[in-house]
């Protein structure tokens, strides 16, 4: 089998990226500023050639996921900080702000979950 030798470099960009973002956020966890990296806001540098093509295009969700983070935005550096919103008690994410849903307090994303349920 072969693989896609741009496909490839695309692949290290960005764990070259993610090593970064985690290289801020282990001291973080080790220092007990933070229990797991889903309390991280992470910033990243719009600057960077990757962050440019291919990351600046992609749903904040989902970088979000890709970085196991609460939050992902853009800016001229890299950073990450504590998330400063509220923790969802069902995902365990932080968000700027919890909906009702019945007794409950959720982030949107689970407040339509529990609405299909």
């Amino acid at each position: 089998f072969s693989i896609d030798s741009a496909a490839l470099v695309e692949l290290n960009e960005l764990l070259a990226v993610r090593t970064k973002a985690y290289a801020l956020i282990e001291p973080m966890r080790k220092d007990g500023q933070i229990g797991s990296s889903q309390e991280i806001l992470l910033t990243l540098n719009e600057s960077e050639d990757y962050v440019q093509k291919v990351l600046k295009h992609v749903e904040n969700a989902e970088l979000s996921r890709l970085f196991i983070v609460s939050g992902v935005e853009f800016g001229k550096t890299l950073n990450a900080i504590r998330h400063p919103g509220e923790k969802c008690p069902r995902c365990w994410n932080y968000h700027d702000q919890l909906v009702a849903v019945g007794n409950e307090h959720v982030c949107a994303r689970c407040a339509e979950v529990i609405k299909r349920i």
